[in-house]
C-alpha cells in the first residue's frame, strides 16, 4: 500500500503541470474555398432561426488558429451581395469545420423581411443600387484633401451598406439621471442605413502622409463620415548612449513605418 500510494503520488507531481498548463494555440490553418462555403452554407441555415430572409449572405474576411483543434473565422455579413459595414460573425470550428460557436452583430437585423426587422416597411426590400456611381465618389471623397496631393496607391471604393447608429437606454435605465449613466446602460442600436461607397484614400502632400477613409452617400454624394487611418504607435530603441528611448512609428495599411506626422514632414 505505501509504494502504491507514494507510485500515484509521484504520477500526480509527474502529469499536474501538464493538466493545469494553458490550453495551446492549433498551427496556422487555412480554410480553402471548399471549407469556406462549408462555412457560410451553415451560416446559411441558420438565417430562419433568427429572423433573417434569403437576401442575407455570408464572407469569410479572415482565419486564425484558435485552441489546438479548433479554427476561429472572422465572417462579414452580407444583404443583396453587399457587404454590411462593422457587422460580422465570429464562429469557432472544430476540426471538421463544423461551427461550435458564432457570436454575431445585430447591425443586420433591421434589413429585409425577415422576423428581426423592427423597422420593417423603410428597409425590407433596401434598395442596393447607387445614383452617384464610384469615380464620382472618389471625387466627393478627394474634395476636403489639400491641394497638389499625391497618390501613395491609387483610391479605391467600396459600394457597402453603412448603420447609422444611435445609443439607446437599456431596460431598467429609462429613469436615470444622464449624470448616473454608465456603459451597460446604453445599448448601441441601428438608427437607419444608408447605401454607401467606402473610399480609402492613401496621398501624401510633401512627405506628409495623409491616409483617411471616407464615406460617401451614394444617394446624393454627401460625405457620411470620415477617419484618419494613421495610428502612431510609440515603440521602444536601443540606444548607444542612452540605453531604451522612445520610437515615433505609424501604422497603416497592416505595416509600422518609422514616420512621425507630428513632427514637420513626418
Amino acid at each position: 500500500q505505501p509504494l502504491l500510494k507514494a507510485a500515484l503520488l509521484a504520477a500526480a507531481v509527474l502529469f499536474a503541470p501538464a493538466a493545469l498548463a494553458a490550453p495551446m494555440m492549433g498551427p496556422p490553418l487555412k480554410l480553402d474555398g471548399k471549407a469556406q462555403s462549408q462555412v457560410v452554407s451553415q451560416l446559411a441555415a441558420r438565417r430562419p432561426a433568427v429572423g433573417l430572409d434569403a437576401d442575407h449572405g455570408y464572407k469569410v474576411m479572415a482565419q486564425h488558429p484558435g485552441v489546438q483543434g479548433t479554427h476561429v473565422g472572422r465572417v462579414a455579413h452580407l444583404y443583396k451581395g453587399l457587404r454590411i459595414f462593422g457587422s460580422e460573425s465570429v464562429v469557432v470550428l472544430d476540426a471538421w469545420r463544423q461551427i461550435v460557436s458564432e457570436s454575431a452583430s445585430p447591425r443586420r437585423l433591421h434589413l429585409g423581411r425577415g422576423a428581426a426587422n423592427r423597422m420593417h416597411g423603410a428597409t425590407a426590400g433596401f434598395n442596393v443600387r447607387p445614383t452617384i456611381h464610384r469615380k464620382a465618389a472618389i471625387a466627393a471623397a478627394l474634395r476636403d484633401m489639400p491641394d497638389g496631393v499625391v497618390n501613395v496607391v491609387a483610391p479605391t471604393a467600396e459600394l457597402l451598406i453603412y448603420p447609422l447608429m444611435r445609443d439607446e437606454r437599456a431596460p431598467g435605465a429609462e429613469g436615470k439621471l444622464e449624470s448616473e449613466l454608465n456603459a451597460v446602460d446604453l445599448v448601441e442600436t441601428v438608427e437607419r442605413y444608408e447605401l454607401a461607397w467606402l473610399v480609402r484614400l492613401r496621398t501624401r502632400s510633401g512627405e506628409q502622409p495623409l491616409y483617411y477613409d471616407v464615406v460617401v452617400n451614394a444617394r446624393d454624394g454627401e460625405i457620411i463620415d470620415r477617419w484618419n487611418m494613421l495610428q502612431t504607435v510609440e515603440g521602444i530603441g536601443k540606444s548607444q548612449y542612452n540605453g531604451e528611448v522612445p520610437l515615433s512609428t505609424t501604422f497603416a495599411n497592416n505595416i509600422y513605418q518609422m514616420l512621425d506626422p507630428e513632427r514637420g514632414k513626418g
